[in-house]
């Protein structure tokens, strides 16, 4: 690496600027989610899953704190969510949820926690980029950040 005489010498290694390069881009993800979860006042994006998911980890919660494990699911009796047969097949993901269940506002634990999530998981993918040396891992962090999701699920 060639080293400039306007930069401080602590920067100049190349371990220093991954770690820049790292944390612009977990700030530049934070905020690009953030927005996208803000820009609403409901649940972001168009899927009802998180009203669900942020109220059964708040049931989950509660039933641990009174012991009752697992809790009993009502609802839903004449699918295959019945009562009889329900297996709670998000229950690592509600175990992540259940400290932002905390909040007063159930709506606002879900956007915190969305954005958190979200935000790990795209920059784990950035992480991997910069790890392995990829080239132009900038643009591959815009491309990941700007495709949508059907294109990442098909």
């Amino acid at each position: 690496m060639k080293t400039s005489p306007h930069l401080p010498t602590w920067l100049q290694s190349e371990t220093a600027s991954r770690l820049l390069v790292l944390t612009t881009a977990a700030i530049l993800i934070a905020i690009i989610f953030l927005r996208l979860q803000f820009s609403t006042d409901a649940i972001c994006c168009g899927d009802v899953d998180g009203y669900y998911h942020i109220k059964w980890s708040r049931i989950l919660w509660d039933s641990l704190c009174q012991g009752i494990i697992p809790p009993p699911f009502n609802w839903l009796p004449l699918t295959t969510l019945d009562p009889k047969h329900f297996v709670d097949h998000h229950l690592l993901f509600h175990g992540f949820q259940i400290p932002f269940t905390w909040f007063a506002d159930l709506r606002l634990a879900a956007k915190i926690s969305a954005t958190i999530f979200a935000s790990v998981a795209v920059f784990s993918c950035y992480w991997m980029l910069v790890h392995y040396r990829v080239r132009y891992s900038l643009i591959w962090l815009l491309a990941l950040l700007a495709c949508s999701a059907p294109f990442l699920y098909g």
